[in-house]
């Protein structure tokens, strides 16, 4: 396999998976809010917090992309990621499970805007 096709096929694969990751992860909300008790405005304020805490990674990632460069950035989100993502499906209460999503939301933000830098 040439270089190029490589870095192709890793590029798609680091535009992929956080894409998977988060359906994935929405999928299982059903199962999440049964898990910790939780009703729908509690799971609305999960939501809202991932998604906030997404929008705040985004915001400040440029901070650690200049410090760090991209392709570290990509490597630390990329193996966190999952992990967060793991330990929130076996929050036992609704406040470890927000504090998991709002992890894994700002890990998603920070992903998301250092695989466009790297990508460029």
């Amino acid at each position: 396999m040439t270089s190029f096709a490589l870095q192709r096929l890793s590029c798609g694969y680091f535009f992929a998976v956080p894409g998977l990751a988060y359906g994935v992860f929405t999928s299982r909300m059903p199962a999440l809010k049964q898990m910790v008790e939780a009703n729908d405005t509690a799971i609305g304020f999960l939501l809202l917090a991932f998604g906030s805490a997404s929008f705040c990674g985004l915001m400040s990632s440029a901070w650690a992309i200049a410090r760090f460069g991209a392709k570290k950035v990509i490597g630390a989100t990329a193996f966190t990621l999952p992990i967060t993502m793991t330990i929130a499906g076996l929050a036992l209460n609704f406040w470890q499970l927000a504090i998991f999503c709002i992890f894994t939301g700002l890990l998603s933000g920070f992903c998301e805007v250092a695989m466009n830098a790297q990508g460029m």
